[in-house]
């Protein structure tokens, strides 16, 4: 048994039984069927076997996944009145029944949601999420059953929708082609899931086997020069709006600055210009008046050296003006 496969098996013992009902089942059987058969059968076999196994347990659980899907499945397993096994073989019995149905009374239905559903999907989320480098990462069970992510790759939905066009335009020519062929229908479903599954991805595979080997090769480099410039003249056009932007900035942070600036040199004034009352205020009233200097001139307790010097001030006025009329 190979790493891949023991690996994919023990995630799927992992299932929980109310809600993979039948994978666990068809896994009980085969697991009850590996001792008996594989005693029987040669050592060359036993591979064989293993693949077989891994097989029909790989296409159980994703029927039975699919079948999830429906309200009416869910139901029966959350009510629990009908064994979950025979829900799901009423499930798949019905789904058998009514693709039956569409086949014979309406296989151009069936076609063309086969043809529409799915690949309408995966180019929306080719539209949206196309320029992510992964899908997300997912769990182990189905990374075991060789499931990815979603095909993200425009090139793939952008060719299928040209095979399925080419496909749509040959159904005006079906009656010729359906007495040739009665199985066109038939063949052109099986086309049309080939060229979708991601699997096989057979749109890109058509692309890069026919259509690309038309193309000449002058016509890729001029694409290619185009986008360079038209990135080129982009990334020039978004720098020049940054530098603009960032010039805007700045403009306003100086004229900010500068009204700053202006009102704290007001407010420097407005302080200076308070401040000057008060200090002419406190100067005059240190200055003594002329009653208090005469009181303290002829005060018996006054200092001798200061009534001296006030004596003398008080007297270089009156030679002052003495000497005044004699000078004139």
């Amino acid at each position: 048994m190979s790493d891949k496969d023991a690996f994919f098996l023990s995630a799927v013992g992992q299932l929980p039984r109310d809600q993979y009902p039948a994978t666990n089942a068809v896994n009980a059987v085969f697991r009850r069927l590996d001792k008996v058969v594989l005693q029987s059968l040669p050592p060359h076999l036993h591979p064989l076997f293993v693949k077989l196994h891994c097989f029909c347990t790989r296409r159980t659980l994703a029927l039975e996944k699919r079948l999830r899907l429906n309200p009416t499945f869910r139901l029966l397993l959350s009510v629990r009145i009908v064994p979950p096994e025979f829900a799901f073989m009423a499930a798949a019995a019905s789904t058998v029944y009514a693709l039956r149905y569409m086949y014979i009374h309406a296989l151009d239905l069936l076609t063309n949601i086969v043809g529409i559903a799915y690949p309408t999907y995966q180019s929306i989320l080719a539209i949206e999420y196309g320029d992510m480098m992964q899908a997300a990462s997912k769990g182990e069970l189905d990374m075991a059953m060789g499931e990815t992510g979603p095909n993200l790759d425009k090139k793939q939905w952008l060719m299928y929708w040209a095979i399925y066009g080419v496909l749509t335009t040959a159904d005006h020519w079906a009656g010729p082609i359906l007495k040739l062929f009665p199985f066109y229908r038939v063949a052109k479903i099986a086309v049309l899931l080939w060229a979708q599954h991601h699997k096989y991805n057979g749109a890109t595979w058509l692309y890069d086997t026919f259509v690309k080997p038309l193309l000449p090769p002058a016509i890729p480099a001029t694409l290619s020069q185009n986008y360079t410039k038209a990135h080129q003249q982009r990334q020039r056009r978004q720098e020049t709006e940054q530098q603009m932007s960032i010039g805007d900035v700045e403009g306003r942070h100086m004229e900010r600055e500068e009204e700053e600036k202006d009102k704290e040199e007001e407010d420097e004034d407005e302080h200076i210009v308070e401040s000057v009352p008060q200090a002419m205020t406190f100067s005059t009233l240190l200055m003594p008046s002329v009653w208090e200097s005469q009181q303290q001139h002829h005060h018996p307790h006054y200092p001798q050296e200061q009534q001296t010097d006030k004596s003398a001030a008080s007297s270089t006025p009156s030679l002052l003006a003495v000497a005044g009329p004699t000078r004139a």
